[in-house]
């Protein structure tokens, strides 16, 4: 079966896991090609990979993805939250961004983990 095939099939059956697909793998691409723009900060880096591989375990639908998740979500919270409170609201936008990061990730994280169980 052909990647566009398999994607079309994902998103007619839970756009939801689509979304969540999308929101990790465009997530790991602009936190990659933020690098070089934030002095090529290394848990920019981490965080980028860590993205990227959980995408590429929920398209591949593996239960490992579950324990990317979770690690996953707990530093993407520290770092984006620990972020914001060091920024103290001094650029709104930066901050901006990234409590909406953040909160997509609990989104996101909350319904993989708790509503859709296992089924990964």
């Amino acid at each position: 079966m052909s990647l566009a095939t398999k994607l079309k099939n994902m998103y007619t059956d839970s756009r939801i896991d689509f979304a969540s697909l999308l929101f990790y793998i465009v997530g790991g691409i602009i936190l990659l090609v933020f690098v070089p723009l934030v002095g090529f900060a290394p848990h920019v880096a981490l965080l980028g990979i860590l993205s990227l591989a959980t995408g590429y375990l929920l398209y591949k639908q593996r239960k490992q993805a579950n324990w990317l998740i979770v690690i996953y979500f707990i530093t993407a919270s520290v770092f984006g939250l620990y972020t914001v409170i060091v920024n103290g609201f001094g650029n709104w936008t930066i901050c901006g961004l990234l409590i909406v990061y953040v909160l997509l990730t609990w989104v996101f994280t909350i319904y993989i983990e708790l509503l859709k169980g296992t089924k990964v």
